[in-house]
Formats: structure tokens, C-alpha cells, sequence
């Protein structure tokens, strides 16, 4: 009877050491969680992570009385039945047609799983030492992770602004109207070929009937929207995206995370023919997990959308890719040109990545500023938020000739 009660007593405080264990791991990878970016922020939150830990430190309390209370075994199992279920999820994904829904697992669950086993492996055995303590140790450190868990499930989880061309389906190419672009947003209607002025009022709402086409060797013909766009790929804004990144330390948080936002009120038409490229954004449609952070932008601080609403970016040698992209490769480098945000034009370049698919020109591009590039004042807000110097933004364009 003696050893059946000592037995008993074994094991719940090995499963109290398990589960205060899991819930300091819980609430490690919970805080690092915060800035990675989840497969599905419906299931792949601090909530979430919290469950998978404690279910972790109970699960490594079990083996290791099973082994002997060997730690470094018990780990071990553990670590490679996660990491097996994570390689098996990622293999299912990539086998289902279109984006895997899970593409992004590996990089936010094996990060997240290597801390919460580490923490696990190092507290296990010193919290079985406090035996005396756990009935008061343990309650507490459930009810923190718990809490947190619950606190942040909603914080730090935006969807990323990290674009490429595997995000694209592989569509074939489609008849577009001359000089129609259509948006899933209401933007005002724009010529895709016309150069836009970067501050026009607010309030203007339709695009010259004519456009402008600059040739390579800086000569303007003034041309009908069907002359215009001959040649050209139009930009449908529908299938683009375009996104913002920037590092954020909000006062509620207690580590920095990405503010991210996205529209698709892009236009524009690019050319592979020597005659400049241009694509405009219209950044009052700039869209975040934060109405108010949108709210300031557009009105208050930082880009101010509504009195400067478009950055248009116009490059002279996309003809440089031509001849890759007509070879069916895709192609890579650097894209030049001009940049104009809150009336500042200044030189700027793209990292790109290109590919044509069944006549549908696909493309990638990212590039880096600082708020100082385009005289922007950081959006920063006394004892509620600040952000970095550094802005990352991305476009992910699809385009197709007209006719």
C-alpha cells in the first residue's frame, strides 16, 4: 500500500514538474512567436502554441519517468516525434494543388519547437527537485501562460507582407479591356498607362483621355489608350499586391513585431520594349490588422495618404529582362528607376524577380528606404507606439496584354 501511494506521488509530481515546465515554455515561445509569420493565424497563434507546449512538457514528464528520469533520451524522442509531424504536414501540403496551405510551417513551428524543447529540458528536472514548492510553483506558472496565451492570440499575427512569385497560380492569359483596370476596392479610374502626378486632389477621380508614353531615348508622344498600352502588359490590380513591412514596438507588447499592410489598388503598364514602365499605388487603400494605425497613416502622420495618395515608381530597363523572359526562364536582378512619394522623386531600384506563364507576365519585386528618403515622418505616437527607420515593401504584379 506504501508503494502503491509513493508511486502515486511519483508521478504527479513528475506531471506537475511536466505541465510547470510546459508553461514556462509556453510562455518563451509565445513572446517569439509574436513576430513569425504563421501558416494560419486561426490556428497558428499564442493560443495555440501555449496548448502545444503544455501538452509538450506533460508528454516529456511522462517519457522521462518511462526512461528512467533520463532527460537527454526524453528530448530527444520528443524532438524527433515533432519534427516528424511537422515534415509530414509540410510533404502533405506541397502535394496539394496550388500554394500549400502550410508552406509557411517550418519556418514558425521548428524555431518555436527547438526553444520550447530546450526551456522543457532545462526546467523538468529543476522543478522535480522543488518538490516541496510545485503545489505552489506550478499553479502559477499555469495561470501566466494561460493568461498569456490568451492576451496575445489576437496580437502580432498579421498576415506577412513577404510576397514572391510562389504565391501566384498559374493562370492563362486573359482578355483585358482596353484601358480598364479592375480593382476589388473602389479607387478612382486611371488610364494604366497614364503617368500620374504624385499629389493630385483627393477628390480627383478621373484620368486623362489621352496618355503620355515616354520612349528609352526620353522623347514624349502624346497617344489614344489603345496606342498607348500596345505592347504593353497591363497590370491587373485584382491579382497584385502590394505591402509595406515595418518593425513596431508597441507599448502593449512586450517585443517588437511587424506592422504590415497591403492593397491591391495597383495600375500601370509594363513594357518590354525600351519604353518606360510605370506602376502606381494608390496608398489610400493601405490596409493593416490595425483600422487605427490606418486611420493615422492616411490622416495624421506618416505617408498621409489622403492629401499625397499615390506612389508611382517608373523604370526605363525592364527591356534588360526581355529576352530571359521570352526564353521561358525567370528572370532576376536589379530594377532602376524613379521613385515619387509626398512629392520627393528620388532614384530607386528593385530587387526583381520575373517569369512569363502562358503569355502572363508575372512579377516580383522588393526593395528597402528609410522614412528620411521621401522626407516621411515616422509615424511614431507618444507612449503608444514606435517604429523603425527602415520601411520594407514588396509587389507582387500580375500583367497581361490587352486585346
Amino acid at each position: 500500500m506504501a508503494g502503491h501511494t509513493q508511486r502515486r506521488r511519483t508521478i504527479w509530481r513528475a506531471l506537475g514538474a511536466g505541465a510547470g515546465s510546459g508553461a514556462a515554455a509556453a510562455v518563451v515561445a509565445s513572446l517569439v512567436s509574436l513576430p513569425l509569420r504563421a501558416p494560419d493565424d486561426a490556428f497558428f497563434n499564442t493560443a495555440s502554441v501555449t496548448a502545444g507546449c503544455l501538452a509538450a512538457g506533460v508528454a516529456a514528464a511522462g517519457l522521462w519517468l518511462r526512461l528512467g528520469k533520463n532527460p537527454g533520451r526524453t528530448l530527444r524522442l520528443v524532438a524527433l516525434a515533432v519534427f516528424a509531424a511537422i515534415a509530414g504536414a509540410t510533404l502533405l501540403a506541397e502535394a496539394l494543388p496550388g500554394e500549400p496551405p502550410l508552406a509557411h510551417l517550418p519556418g514558425f513551428a521548428i524555431p518555436l519547437t527547438a526553444i520550447a524543447l530546450g526551456t522543457i529540458a532545462l526546467a523538468l528536472p529543476l522543478l522535480h527537485e522543488q518538490a516541496s514548492r510545485l503545489r505552489i510553483i506550478v499553479p502559477g506558472m499555469l495561470a501566466a501562460a494561460v493568461a498569456m496565451g490568451a492576451a496575445l492570440a489576437g496580437q502580432g499575427d498579421g498576415e506577412s507582407g513577404r510576397l514572391s512569385l510562389q504565391d501566384l497560380s498559374i493562370a492563362p492569359a486573359a482578355s483585358v479591356a482596353q484601358g480598364v483596370q479592375a480593382t476589388p476596392i473602389a479607387t478612382p479610374a486611371i488610364a494604366p498607362a497614364a503617368t500620374i502626378a504624385a499629389n493630385p486632389s483627393p477628390v480627383q477621380a478621373t484620368a486623362a483621355p489621352a496618355a503620355t508614353v515616354k520612349a528609352a531615348s526620353g522623347a514624349t508622344t502624346a497617344v489614344g489608350p489603345a496606342a498607348a498600352t500596345a505592347g504593353g502588359y497591363v497590370i491587373a490590380g485584382a491579382e497584385s499586391t502590394g505591402t509595406y513591412t515595418v518593425r513596431e514596438k508597441l507599448a502593449s507588447l512586450p517585443l517588437p513585431n511587424e506592422a504590415v499592410g497591403k492593397t491591391n489598388a495597383i495600375t500601370g503598364t509594363i513594357y518590354l520594349d525600351g519604353r518606360a514602365s510605370t506602376v502606381t499605388v494608390d496608398l489610400r487603400t493601405l490596409t493593416s490588422d490595425q483600422s487605427r494605425r490606418d486611420r493615422y497613416i492616411r490622416t495624421d502622420g506618416g505617408i498621409r495618404s489622403n492629401r499625397y495618395p499615390y506612389a508611382v515608381f517608373t523604370a526605363t530597363d525592364v527591356q534588360a529582362f526581355a529576352a530571359e523572359l521570352e526564353q521561358g526562364k525567370t528572370a532576376s536582378g536589379t530594377l532602376t528607376g524613379t521613385m515619387t512619394i509626398r512629392d520627393v522623386e528620388k532614384p530607386f531600384s528593385f530587387k526583381i524577380e520575373a517569369r512569363m506563364v502562358q503569355g502572363v507576365l508575372q512579377l516580383h519585386g522588393a526593395a528597402d528606404f528609410t522614412w528620411a528618403d521621401f522626407n516621411i515622418p515616422p509615424p511614431n505616437i507618444r507612449g503608444f507606439v514606435q517604429v523603425e527607420n527602415n520601411v520594407h515593401i514588396e509587389v507582387l504584379l500580375v500583367a497581361r496584354q490587352p486585346g
